[in-house]
């Protein structure tokens, strides 16, 4: 994916969250989705150095997936094991599906975001194991360069993005909090899959990612 911008995208001013509300946690809508406008201070969830060590730990332990994934068959990386998106490949295609739509959310490209919004979960594809990892690798670059390129009030925007029909607005600092859990997540349950598999992918410890991490 083409990088348009390295800042989150700002389209209007911040209103205030109702009195007594924590600002990630107000509805911009009953009953759907979460408005992260940002009150008068500083967004405290989200730091400049979280966001840069954050993309690397990503980028770390996707190579360190892969390369586990790597000494598995084609059919064995597809094969249901039960996780919530069955597969190996297919929990792997989810992440790669969910950074791709939030970092042109969070980089302003909103076409794209929308294109590849269209095709959620998207576990089916790549199918190849080749494109896949090339895919993976370019987008960890991407989020790398991004995360380095942030500026501090890149954190306190507010985020327009589409869910169903509707369009909703987060704070750029929790959107950058969620696609780092998100990322997280769902590579543990990979993480889990290749170690039933019989395979040893690195350690998780974000305390050992200056070991291993390297551009």
């Amino acid at each position: 994916m083409g990088r348009t911008s390295t800042s989150c995208d700002a389209s209007g001013g911040a209103a205030g969250a109702p009195r007594g509300t924590a600002p990630w946690h107000w509805p911009r809508r009953r009953g759907f989705g979460y408005g992260m406008q940002e009150r008068d201070e500083r967004h405290p969830m989200v730091t400049l150095e979280f966001a840069r060590m954050m993309a690397r730990y990503n980028r770390w332990q996707n190579r360190s997936l892969v390369a586990a994934a790597d000494r598995l068959t084609d059919a064995a990386r597809w094969q249901d094991r039960g996780a919530f998106f069955g597969s190996i490949a297919g929990t792997l295609n989810h992440i790669l599906w969910d950074d791709r739509v939030w970092l042109a959310r969070l980089t302003g490209d909103r076409a794209a975001a929308e294109r590849i919004g269209a095709r959620h979960p998207y576990t089916d594809a790549p199918r190849d194991w080749g494109t896949y990892r090339s895919e993976r690798a370019a987008l960890d670059d991407d989020i790398v360069a991004w995360a380095d390129a942030l500026r501090h009030a890149d954190l306190d925007r507010a985020v327009p993005w589409q869910r169903g029909p509707d369009t909703v607005e987060t704070g750029c600092g929790f959107n950058v909090a969620h696609l780092f859990n998100h990322q997280t997540h769902h590579r543990g349950q990979v993480h889990a899959m290749l170690t039933s598999a019989g395979l040893s992918p690195d350690p998780t410890d974000l305390q050992m990612l200056a070991m291993y991490d390297a551009p």
